[in-house]
């Protein structure tokens, strides 16, 4: 499955909209462009769908629970991550949304994951 085909999945059963959708193809595009890092099904996915749905999440006024802190201090440690958190802040700059520290924390924790694996 492809990044686009995930996305229109995702819009097809109703858990993202279309504005979420553009968003999103923006986002990649910006990944793909400024960061020099293209995003595919396999580096991509978890970030795409996260990113999506926190999005719809937002719209909606609804929160997720924090990252458990143990686990985000994991990400912390590792080499990536002050280019993850870079790329991230970026990413939510890039969107103009007002994006809480809960889905920051994940939105961190995917992009490092995303590095790790470059």
């Amino acid at each position: 499955m492809e990044l686009d085909t995930r996305l229109e999945l995702l819009l097809s059963s109703g858990t993202i909209s279309e504005e979420v959708v553009e968003t999103v193809r923006k986002v990649i595009q910006r990944m793909n462009h400024h960061w020099k890092i293209p995003l595919t099904e396999e580096n991509g996915s978890r970030l795409i769908t996260h990113l999506s749905v926190a999005l719809m999440r937002l719209k909606r006024h609804e929160n997720i629970r924090a990252m458990e802190p143990g686990t985000y201090e994991e990400f912390k440690n590792t080499p990536v991550f002050p280019k993850a958190q870079e790329i991230a802040d970026d990413i939510i700059a890039f969107t103009g949304i007002e994006i809480p520290e809960s889905e920051r924390e994940y939105l961190n924790a995917n992009v490092c994951l995303i590095l790790e694996d470059e």
